[in-house]
């Protein structure tokens, strides 16, 4: 977000710059002398400059922060906020996830038109019982779950 904002000054800056010139050639071709076009597009370039960008981008995150707090939601870092507009889905619990690093896979979501049962055997496939990861032991233990109550037991297994 940063950067489209540096990205947008700089547009509006160009912009202002070249109309600061178009007004000075304008008053110099319409008989005024250099100081009153000088005078003219200094007046007009800084009421052009876009300093209040700063400001309006804190308001807008700080509106963001106080929306969120609204929901009861923890924002340490008003810049987390911005980053926030980008997300589609935030999972969280209080039964131990963060604390105790224990996860349990509920749903499973594909992006495209793949089964259930093909991205649960792709995942127990990808994932290690050894590493002792949080996400691979929740992985296997719903493919395992999956594996006994489908009707065909081959339908679901890890592959070594």
């Amino acid at each position: 977000m940063q950067l489209a904002i540096r990205s947008l000054v700089k547009i509006l800056l160009i912009g202002a710059t070249l109309l600061c010139l178009v007004l000075a050639a304008t008053r110099l071709v319409q008989g005024y002398g250099w100081l009153d076009a000088l005078v003219s597009s200094v007046t007009l370039a800084t009421a052009a400059i876009p300093e209040e960008f700063p400001v309006a981008f804190t308001f807008f995150l700080a509106l963001g922060v106080y929306r969120l707090a609204k929901l009861h939601a923890l924002v340490r870092r008003a810049v987390t906020v911005e980053n926030m507009g980008r997300v589609s889905y935030i999972c969280s619990d209080k039964t131990g996830t963060l604390t105790e690093g224990r996860l349990r896979l509920t749903h499973v979501r594909t992006a495209n038109e793949t089964g259930e049962d093909v991205a649960l055997t792709l995942a127990s496939i990808a994932s290690r019982e050894e590493t002792g990861d949080p996400l691979d032991q929740a992985i296997l233990a719903a493919a395992k779950t999956h594996e006994t109550s489908a009707d065909s037991p081959s339908k679901c297994h890890r592959q070594e």
